[in-house]
């Protein structure tokens, strides 16, 4: 596992136990088809570096988050599930990138956007189970700028 996945894998797994309140568990060697993830969100950052980290979660998961986050229940959470997704992938994001980038990198976090744009070969990704359903992160750098 490399260092960004590692990263990522340490975010993921606080922001879906500590603000998500659900149980993670190992990560999966053998991705899920993209359909299998349907829900997915993506928070753009600019500064220093530019990229995007992308999260894409289970419909089980999707539903959870608004559930435990909100403290919603069925149709009640339906109109908020996509905030809550939105904000467990700007956590996750903001928690991983000073591992990845460095404490002093400066960045600018762009609001969470529904869907997932086309990432490049390069982009670190994990796998995780997450309750009974699974959580996919990737992140892709687009490189550093110069200032």
């Amino acid at each position: 596992m490399t260092d960004n996945a590692i990263a990522l894998r340490v975010a993921a797994t606080l922001a879906f136990e500590e603000l998500g309140l659900l149980c993670v568990g190992s990560a999966v060697d053998t991705p899920s088809e993209p359909d299998a993830l349907p829900a997915a969100v993506s928070v753009a950052f600019d500064g220093a570096h530019t990229g995007c980290l992308t999260l894409r979660v289970s419909d089980d998961v999707f539903r959870a988050l608004a559930e435990n986050m909100l403290g919603l229940e069925g149709d009640d959470a339906e109109p908020w599930r996509w905030d809550a997704l939105g904000e467990m992938a700007n956590v996750i994001c903001g928690n991983a990138l000073p591992y990845i980038l460095g404490t002093n990198t400066r960045l600018t976090l762009a609001p969470p956007a529904r869907g997932a744009p086309p990432m490049s070969h390069a982009a670190s990704h994990i796998e995780i189970e997450v309750e009974a359903g699974r959580a996919r992160v990737l992140l892709d750098l687009g490189g550093e700028r110069r200032q």
